[in-house]
């Protein structure tokens, strides 16, 4: 009876160590795994911090290199406010000699005889006011009668642009051409000693025909022709004005007559190579 009570006391303390030996296994197996992952974690977090940084200095670097290429091609980018300002100011200054040229200076002894195309270069204040007579719808007939005591001023050179208006009369190319002899006889009294530049007539836009059906460019080649030939007779200077607007309608105001303020320049730089 004792031997029986032995054994069922050996088979509980064998069950209650298995228990106990299987419950440790179970809690070391869950503390490993737990210390496992938590270095995953760390590693992971660290990897990933690693691949942050890293690409936190490539884009830093990438930044700079385009910033580099972007001096290279533009230089100014590097300049302070002051210098840019300086450029600026700089550049206006050259900007301001090119448009204005000192054409007052240059045509301080000339004198130019037009109408509105040429009355522009007073009212753009490119040449002074007392080197002009001209005004709207002015022709060659009617110019005679503002000549005036022109030979008080006393000018070396005459430039004389006419007719537009001429051809919107109605009149031939052989009263044109008379008007203007007895226009350029009555400046040769006056002025014996100056200069004179007769002017080839600027071509119109091909559309100007619809509202002034007279003043095509067929037309003003006619009176371009009758001036050519009064030139050659009268030992005159003569200028073709031609090539400066012919195909150029960016140089025209809306009207396809008159010219832009950018030609003025032109046409005086032209002036000054005709000579």
């Amino acid at each position: 009876m004792a031997r029986k009570r032995v054994k069922i006391v050996n088979k509980k303390r064998f069950i209650f160590s298995l228990i106990l030996i299987v419950g440790f296994i179970f809690i070391l197996s869950i503390t490993v795994k737990g210390v496992i992952n938590k270095r995953k974690i760390v590693s992971d977090k660290e990897s990933s911090s690693f691949i942050a940084e890293e690409s936190k200095d490539k884009l830093s670097k990438k930044l700079k290199e385009d910033e580099g290429k972007k001096d290279e091609k533009n230089p100014e980018q590097n300049l302070n406010i002051e210098d840019k300002t300086f450029i600026v100011k700089e550049e206006e200054k050259e900007n301001k000699k090119d448009k204005n040229q000192d054409y007052k200076e240059i045509f301080k002894d000339s004198l130019f005889i037009g109408d509105s195309i040429t009355d522009s270069l007073s009212g753009y204040e490119i040449i002074n006011d007392r080197n002009i007579i001209a005004k709207l719808g002015l022709t060659a007939s009617k110019a005679k009668n503002e000549i005036g005591n022109v030979e008080d001023r006393n000018f070396s050179n005459i430039y004389i642009l006419f007719g537009m208006n001429d051809i919107l009369t109605g009149i031939d190319t052989q009263k044109f051409v008379q008007d203007y002899i007895d226009l350029i006889n009555i400046i040769r009294k006056k002025l014996p000693n100056a200069n004179i530049y007769v002017q080839s007539i600027l071509p119109v836009s091909s559309n100007v025909q619809n509202k002034k059906p007279l003043l095509t460019n067929l037309r003003i080649e006619e009176f371009n022709n009758g001036l050519i030939r009064m030139c050659k007779d009268e030992n005159i200077n003569y200028i073709n004005l031609r090539p400066l607007l012919e195909g150029k309608e960016d140089l025209r105001e809306p009207d396809g007559i008159h010219p832009k303020y950018a030609f003025y320049g032109q046409w005086l730089n032209y002036l000054v190579n005709s000579k």
